[in-house]
């Protein structure tokens, strides 16, 4: 990272993380790097390295991480090239999508009302609208039960653990492509929003 003049550019958390040694990373910092791993795969595919954007519904293996070209870091950061822009685009939205998706569980979960002006009856009438839309549109393969596939069933349907785990892989790709579309702050990676 420092021979390639990456050092300055990482944020404090990061440079924590990698200045640690094995006994001493805190187990929040791991799980967050192992979190992380899903905002890597967006920029993988991003800048080409990836052909195929991995479901929502799927954890990445850490075995992606093997296409990544580490035998020379300068020159792969210096002649890596993005996708063009509406597919990342494209990409960055369904993200947002999916990461709107446990937002809106997550509403449900606390047992928030609707706002009165709104013409939606419940967050599943908001959930089913949204859902056929995106099937039309084509940002969905499929609808299940009126939601959102996932896991091979309804998103309502997914258990508090898979929830965690859907939840976790929208926001953290989320994350990673709004960083490449220039959503960040002055493009500083820890300052990325992720609002939906």
């Amino acid at each position: 990272m420092k021979s390639n003049k990456l050092w300055p550019l990482m944020a404090k958390e990061e440079k924590e993380f990698i200045s640690s040694v094995p006994p001493k990373i805190k187990h929040q910092q791991h799980l967050n790097a192992m979190w992380r791993l899903e905002s890597v795969v967006a920029l993988m595919w991003a800048l080409g390295i990836l052909k195929e954007f991995p479901p929502f519904d799927t954890q990445s293996s850490g075995e992606l991480l093997k296409q990544i070209p580490f035998e020379d870091p300068g020159r792969f950061i210096f002649s890596a090239i993005l996708l063009p822009e509406e597919d990342i685009e494209k990409k960055r939205s369904l993200a947002e999508l999916w990461h709107w998706r446990s937002r809106t569980r997550q509403l449900v979960e606390m047992k928030q009302e609707i706002p009165p002006n709104s013409p939606f009856t419940s967050f599943e009438h908001i959930v089913q609208a949204v859902a056929t839309e995106a099937l039309k549109q084509g940002d969905l393969s499929q609808v299940v039960d009126n939601d959102f596939p996932a896991k091979g069933k309804a998103y309502k349907n997914l258990s508090d653990e898979e929830w965690s785990e859907v939840r976790s892989i929208a926001m953290e790709r989320h994350f990673a492509l709004n960083w490449v579309c220039g959503y960040a702050p002055g493009n500083r990676w820890d300052r990325t929003p992720t609002d939906t």
